[in-house]
């Protein structure tokens, strides 16, 4: 029992030890937190693309159902006391309902095929 009394404040400083921490901390990069490898996929028939988050914006193009973009951001956007969510791509802006966000472009392009058969 004495020897235990003598041992817990070891195995407490020991154990509290930062570079014993820091050795055994390894972190791994989460895809979901890059926005590099961020894409969208478009799920409704035919989008409109906008120069700005907003609905009296200018239509720059339009996308169909399947279409694949780099998604680089996100906005919320309070329209007459309505919340909009607007999705930042490439080409431009489009509301977050037309689309659905993946952590990769492969399995982007795996739903791309999968909503398109």
């Amino acid at each position: 029992m004495k020897k235990f009394f003598f041992l817990f404040p070891l195995f407490f400083i020991m154990g509290c030890s930062d570079s014993i921490i820091k050795d055994k901390l390894v972190l791994n990069s989460t895809s979901v937190l890059d926005s590099d490898s961020r894409m969208v996929v478009i799920i409704s028939p035919y989008v409109r693309v906008s120069d700005t988050p907003y609905e009296d914006s200018i239509t720059v193009s339009h996308l169909r159902m399947g279409d694949i973009h780099p998604f680089i951001g996100r906005e919320y956007v309070n329209n007459s006391g309505k919340i909009e969510v607007w999705i930042n791509i490439d080409t431009g802006w489009i509301k977050a309902e037309n689309c659905k966000e993946y952590d990769s472009i492969e399995k982007a392009e795996t739903a791309a095929r999968l909503l398109l058969e």
